[in-house]
């Protein structure tokens, strides 16, 4: 259910209150997106700046919303940056609980580790032996007596 939809639900059971639909949007909006901006200067930046006054005006503009990478960038390019002023304030951190999901005990799983690993050894052993063998479809070297003139 997107913010619209939400925030006509919760129009409808606020019959009584004095507020309109645009303010409830609002409303629900910003406790999505709890983050106002301003725009500051940036120090070293003041002929680009010159250019671009009237952009820290624009604040409002990219406060209670998403502010894309692109803006980001384009905010920066000009000689200024955004500075968050009101941060979500979190209830809480999230609770982690961590569940093993293995029944086998730490000793029985070293002891599959350090198989594996053996078996890896003895077949890495095996493989150098067998490439070191001569191969039966191997020629064995001609002599030059056996060479016809």
């Amino acid at each position: 259910m997107d913010i619209f939809a939400q925030a006509l639900e919760a129009q409808s059971e606020n019959m009584g209150s004095d507020l309109n639909q645009e303010e409830l949007i609002q409303s629900k909006l910003r406790k999505k997106n709890d983050v106002t901006y301003t725009i500051e200067p940036i120090e070293g930046r003041a002929a680009i700046q010159r250019n671009f006054v009237k952009l820290p005006e624009r604040a409002p503009n990219y406060s209670n919303r998403h502010v894309t990478l692109n803006e980001r960038f384009s905010i920066i390019e000009r000689g200024y940056y955004l500075k968050p002023t009101e941060l979500r304030q979190g209830s809480r951190p999230p609770r982690v609980v961590l569940v093993p999901t293995s029944t086998t005990s730490p000793e029985d799983i070293m002891a599959a580790s350090l198989a594996k690993m053996e078996k890896r050894q003895q077949d890495a052993e095996r493989k150098l032996a067998k490439s070191q063998e001569t191969s039966p479809c191997a020629s064995p070297p001609r002599s030059i007596d056996s060479v016809s003139p």
